[in-house]
């Protein structure tokens, strides 16, 4: 019976104190904003360098001897109706036909000069093997020299002409005597000469496809057939054959 008399009291004493006492600030929660996601952009894709093909050298204003320099007469001439020493192929027409004797001048290549030397197809050393004509500006081939203490001689293309100098001998380790010239038919088969007979020596035979489609043989003649008594100049003379038949691939130039 004591027990049902104290609890009655205790909770009298409890209501009493809670009405007397000073009520007690529950701390709110502080409500922090869910991070936002930012969108990560998709990267712009940046399309791969493509290859450029790296031009054929073309007539330019700078494609001129210097003011200084002059050449002598015979430079750049040209005779036509014999090709030199090449043996003439009958069973094919004749286009132009002849010899020509081709000088350049050698420069240092570089803004400081301190280079290799190099050189440009200036008038003398250009020629058009469908007319016959140097210093032509449709000219098909041009007479390269570059080097360093060394010089060497090429025979070069322009103007979207094919050129390749090749070397065929019965024995390729025999050097006694010259190459034979390639015929007709090796030279249509431009591609197949270049795999089979191409040399980086100095041009011999050179055969030949110009930028008008005709088919043509240049033989070297001759190196250094001017005295040009200018140490910065140096000539080439050379036969050349042109077929008046057009490979069927080449689409002539209008």
């Amino acid at each position: 019976m004591k027990s049902r008399s104290v609890y009655p009291c205790a909770l009298v004493l409890l209501f009493a104190l809670s009405g007397c006492a000073t009520p007690t600030a529950i701390p709110t929660a502080t409500l922090h904003p869910k991070p936002t996601v930012t969108q990560t952009l998709t990267p712009t894709l940046t399309p791969e360098p493509t290859e450029t093909p790296t031009p054929q050298p073309t007539i330019t204003e700078t494609s001129t001897p210097r003011p200084t320099l002059v050449f002598p007469k015979a430079c750049g001439a040209v005779t036509l109706g014999k090709p030199g020493t090449q043996s003439q192929d009958k069973t094919h027409p004749v286009l132009v036909q002849g010899t020509a004797i081709l000088c350049n001048e050698i420069f240092r290549d570089g803004p400081d000069e301190s280079g290799f030397f190099t050189s440009l197809p200036i008038d003398q050393a250009r020629l058009d093997l469908d007319t016959g004509k140097t210093g032509s500006e449709d000219a098909d081939i041009w007479f390269d020299v570059f080097g360093g203490s060394m010089f060497f001689f090429g025979i070069s293309e322009i103007n979207h002409s094919e050129t390749a100098t090749v070397e065929i001998r019965s024995n390729e380790y025999d050097y006694t005597e010259r190459p034979r010239e390639p015929t007709f038919d090796e030279c249509q088969d431009l591609d197949n000469l270049k795999s089979k007979y191409h040399t980086d020596n100095e041009p011999n035979d050179v055969c030949v496809i110009t930028n008008a489609g005709h088919i043509a043989r240049i033989k070297v003649e001759k190196f250094s057939p001017i005295d040009t008594n200018i140490s910065e100049t140096y000539s080439i003379k050379i036969s050349f054959i042109t077929w008046d038949v057009l490979v069927p691939t080449i689409t002539p130039t209008p």
